[in-house]
C-alpha cells in the first residue's frame, strides 16, 4: 500500500509594500513659516545695524570732539606757557614803554592760560592721564606765577637809568624759566600724548572696523532679502501667480534701505577720514610747530637776559627749530637754496605728493599732508616766514657777540618791520593760516560724518518694518484663500 503525501498548499505570493508618500509642506505652512523666518531676520538686521551705527558714533564723537580738540588745547596750552615765559624775559629786558607791554603781554598769557586750562579740566575723558598733567599745570603755574611776582617787585623799585636788571630779579625770573621747561611743558606735553595716544588708538581700530563693520551690516542684510525672494518663489510655483506687488514692493523697500544705509556708512566713513587723515594730522603738526616755536622765541630773549646760560639757550633755539625744519634750513644760505630748489618748484606743482620730494620736521609733515585749497601756498609760506625771523635772529646773535647788546636787545623786542617780534608774528600768522583751513576742513568733515549717520536708524528701523508689513499683505490673501477654501 502506498503512502501518500499530504498536499502542501503554495506560499502566497510576497505583498508588493508600496513607499510612502514623500513628505510635503502645506503651502500656507510655508508662507507662515516664512513670515516668522523673515521678522527673526528683520530683528538681526535691526540688531547688527544697531551695533554698527552705535560703533560709528561713538568714532565721530571720540574723535571729532574727545580726543583732537583735547591734542589742540594741549599744544594750546603749551603755546601759551612759551609766551608767558617770553613775555616775562622781555619785561625784565627791557624798561618804560617797552616793559609795560611786556608785562601787558604776560597778563593776556595767564588769562588765555587759564581760559584752556579750564576747558581741558571740562573735557577730561582718559581719567588720570589726562587729570595729572592738568593738575600739574594748574599747581606749578602758581609756583611759576609767584616767582615772576617776586622778580617783578624787585624790577619796578630798581633803578630805570640801571642797564640790566637786578641780579635778584634775574634769578628768580631764571628759576622760574627753569621749572617752566622742566615741569610745567612736560605737563603739557603728556596731556597731549594721553589724548594724542587715545586718538591714534581709535583710528587704528576704526580703519579696521570701516570696513568690516559694513561687509557685517550688509550680509546681516541678506537672510531677510534672500527669504523675500524664496517667498515669491513660493507663491508664483504653488498659487500660479507670476507676481505679487506687495512681496516685490517689499524686496524693493529691503533692498533700498540696505543700499541706502550701507551709502550712508561709506559716506560717513569717507568723512570720519578726510576728518582725521586729510585735516587734523596737518592740525596736529602745525599746533606741534607753532608750540615748538613759542618755546624757541623765549629761548631768543633768555639767550640775551641770562648771558651765564647763553650757549644752552642757544643750542635749545636750535634744536626746536630742527623739530620744525630740515637741518640744511638752518644756516642763511642754503636757507635760501632750500627755498629756491625746493619749496617754491613744490608750491608750483600745487603740493602734489611725489617720490621725488622729502621734506623733514613738522614743516615738512604739513607740506606732505597738503589737501585744501590755499594750504599749500600758506604752508610755503610758513617755510619764507621763519626764514625771515631766523634771519634777523642771526644778527641778534652777532650784535651780540660784536658786544652791541642793547642793539641786540632792541632788535630782539622790537614790533617794527625789521624787528624779531614783527617777523615773528609774520611767522605766526602763516601757521595760524594753515590751521584754520584745516580746523574749517575738520569741522566740516565731522559735521558731514555726523549727517551721514543720523537718518541710519529710521532707514533700517522703517525699512525692515515696511519689508515685513508687505510681504504680510502681500501673502494674506493667499492664505485666506486656503483658509476659506
Amino acid at each position: 500500500m502506498s503512502i501518500t503525501s499530504p498536499s502542501v498548499p503554495p506560499s502566497p505570493p510576497l505583498a508588493v509594500v508600496s513607499p510612502p508618500d514623500r513628505i510635503r509642506i502645506s503651502t500656507p505652512r510655508l508662507m507662515q513659516a516664512g513670515l516668522a523666518l523673515l521678522v527673526v531676520s528683520i530683528v538681526l538686521f535691526w540688531s547688527v545695524g544697531a551695533i554698527v551705527i552705535s560703533g560709528a558714533r561713538q568714532r565721530v564723537q571720540t574723535i571729532g570732539h574727545d580726543t583732537a580738540p583735547s591734542v589742540v588745547a594741549a599744544q594750546q596750552i603749551r603755546a601759551h606757557l612759551a609766551n608767558l615765559d617770553a613775555s616775562a624775559a622781555n619785561a625784565a629786558l627791557t624798561r618804560g614803554q617797552a616793559q609795560a607791554q611786556a608785562w601787558k603781554d604776560y597778563a593776556a598769557e595767564q588769562a588765555a592760560l587759564s581760559d584752556h586750562l579750564v576747558s581741558a579740566a571740562q573735557n577730561i575723558t582718559f581719567g588720570d592721564a589726562e587729570r595729572k598733567p592738568i593738575l600739574a599745570i594748574a599747581t606749578g603755574i602758581q609756583k611759576y606765577a609767584d616767582l615772576i611776582g617776586r622778580a617783578r617787585a624787585i624790577l619796578e623799585m630798581a633803578d630805570p637809568q640801571q642797564a640790566t636788571a637786578p641780579d635778584g630779579a634775574l634769578a628768580l625770573i631764571g628759576s622760574a624759566n627753569v621749572m617752566l621747561n622742566s615741569e610745567l611743558l612736560p605737563a603739557a606735553i603728556a596731556l597731549n600724548d594721553a589724548n594724542e595716544s587715545a586718538l591714534n588708538a581709535t583710528w587704528a581700530g576704526c580703519k579696521d572696523a570701516l570696513g568690516w563693520q559694513t561687509i557685517g551690516f550688509v550680509a546681516a542684510a541678506l537672510p531677510g532679502l534672500v527669504l523675500l525672494l524664496l517667498l515669491q518663489f513660493v507663491v508664483a510655483g504653488r498659487t500660479n501667480r507670476i507676481i505679487n506687488p506687495a512681496m516685490l514692493a517689499a524686496t524693493v523697500v529691503m533692498a533700498g534701505a540696505v543700499l541706502f544705509a550701507a551709502a550712508d556708512l561709506g559716506s560717513s566713513a569717507a568723512a570720519l577720514t578726510s576728518a582725521k587723515q586729510d585735516a587734523f594730522d596737518s592740525i596736529g603738526a602745525t599746533w606741534k610747530s607753532r608750540a615748538t616755536a613759542y618755546s624757541a622765541n623765549a629761548d631768543e630773549s633768555y639767550f640775551l637776559l641770562l648771558p651765564a646760560r647763553k650757549q644752552s639757550y642757544a643750542a635749545a633755539f636750535q634744536n626746536k627749530v630742527l623739530v620744525l625744519v630740515d637741518k640744511e634750513f638752518l644756516t642763511k644760505p642754503s636757507r635760501q637754496r632750500y627755498l629756491d630748489q625746493r619749496v617754491v618748484p613744490f608750491q608750483r606743482h600745487d603740493c602734489i605728493k611725489d617720490k621725488e620730494y622729502a621734506f623733514g620736521g613738522l614743516f615738512g609733515a604739513e607740506l606732505l599732508n597738503v589737501t585744501f585749497g590755499g594750504e599749500c601756498a600758506a604752508a610755503a609760506n610758513s617755510y619764507r616766514t621763519l626764514a625771515d625771523y631766523l634771519d634777523i635772529d642771526a644778527r641778534i646773535r652777532e650784535l651780540d657777540a660784536l658786544g652791541q647788546r642793547d642793539a641786540a636787545i632792541a632788535l630782539n623786542v622790537g614790533v617794527k618791520p625789521g624787528d624779531s617780534n614783527f617777523a615773528f608774528a609774520l611767522f605766526d600768522k602763516a601757521l595760524g593760516k594753515i590751521i584754520d583751513i584745516n580746523q574749517s576742513a575738520f569741522e566740516a568733515s565731522i559735521a558731514e560724518a555726523e549727517r551721514g549717520l543720523a537718518p541710519l536708524p529710521w532707514i533700517i528701523a522703517i525699512g525692515g518694518a515696511l519689508s515685513v508689513l508687505l510681504a504680510f499683505l502681500g501673502l494674506r490673501p493667499r492664505l485666506n484663500e486656503y483658509h476659506s477654501g
